[in-house]
């Protein structure tokens, strides 16, 4: 009986093995789509961005994530008034130049 259960759970866990590189892939693109999506709502509604103008559009950004490396595309604004430079989207999911996602 020990046997067929030990036969069972291997199969299982060969099962869930057999998953993780879909898992990692689609982490990877759902990740990527987010970023790009909350960049092009900041580029599309000047409401939510007052002062910042576009400067340059698609730079690339890579970000390590737990599901592997992952290059969005970002949009880089100047505020106005001040003269910062910077990329929105980034500041809203708080990446900093050379940042990384850690698991939760």
């Amino acid at each position: 009986m020990a046997v067929k259960k030990l036969e069972l759970d291997a199969r299982q866990v060969c099962g869930v093995l057999k998953q993780v590189p879909r898992n990692i892939e689609l982490g990877c693109r759902i990740s990527k789509e987010v970023l790009e999506a909350a960049d092009s709502y900041l580029r599309e509604h000047r409401e939510e961005r007052v002062g910042w103008e576009i400067e340059r559009r698609q730079e690339p950004k890579n970000l390590l994530t737990p599901f592997g490396q992952i290059t969005y595309r970002r949009t880089y604004y100047r505020h106005k008034e001040s003269g910062e430079y910077a990329h929105l989207v980034d500041r809203v999911a708080e990446h900093g130049p050379h940042a990384r996602v850690d698991a939760p």
